[in-house]
């Protein structure tokens, strides 16, 4: 049995209507909010690289290995050159799947400052009006962690160039709004679901910071 969960980008506060008029409008304090940005900037600074952590198959792959292993030592019908061979498969499996567990991979994607790297491809900030992170578990392994970017109307999301398991853009019908899909088999390395979905929307905020500081600058020198 599988579960889903997911995470949205951007939860918004509610107030409750007999909170409405008690809430009063204090007028903004150009300092504390000039740090503020800073303080949100300071967050999505350099790269980040995700890397998918392929764990579900290699630890199928790894119990298989401890397999030939028992089968080796344990059935004595055997000779012992096919002994031989199956111990030294066993062990052969095992390694590979170590290996494979604990290699630094290749990042199916990266945080920026400028915004989501695929590959060559730049997705910027700008382009992107809302995300989840979605896992797929199976008797409590994450088997699969999706990031959906949406983007905002009249964007055109360019190849991305990746396999369509790992990849790919969807446009949708009728409209000229784009969404990009990123598969993780099964979860990014080091970061669990909740964690991925912050350190997107820590980026995120960000880049938006950094706008409005540029803005906020550019009136102030005219």
């Amino acid at each position: 049995m599988t579960e889903e969960s997911q995470i949205a980008g951007t939860p918004q506060a509610r107030i409750r209507p007999r909170q409405r008029e008690a809430v009063k409008l204090v007028p903004e304090d150009t300092r504390s909010r000039g740090a503020q940005l800073r303080k949100i900037a300071a967050l999505g600074r350099g790269r980040l690289d995700v890397v998918p952590q392929a764990l579900a198959l290699p630890l199928v792959f790894m119990a298989a290995g401890c397999g030939l292993l028992y089968a080796g030592v344990s059935l004595t019908m055997m000779s012992v050159s096919v002994v031989v061979i199956v111990l030294v498969a066993g062990a052969l499996v095992i390694v590979l799947s170590a290996w494979t567990i604990f290699k630094p991979g290749e990042a199916r994607f990266t945080l920026s400052e400028e915004g989501v790297c695929v590959d060559k491809v730049v997705l910027p900030w700008s382009s992107i009006k809302d995300y989840s992170v979605t896992e797929k578990r199976w008797i409590g392994m994450t088997i699969s962690t999706r990031v959906l970017l949406r983007h905002v109307d009249g964007f055109v999301v360019p190849k991305l160039g990746l396999f369509f398991l790992f990849g790919r853009r969807i446009k949708r019908r009728r409209s000229t709004r784009y969404e990009t899909r990123l598969t993780l088999h099964a979860g990014a390395k080091g970061m669990n679901c909740e964690k991925l979905a912050q350190r997107i929307g820590e980026f995120r905020a960000a880049a938006h910071a950094r706008e409005e500081m540029a803005r906020h600058e550019g009136s102030m020198k005219s």
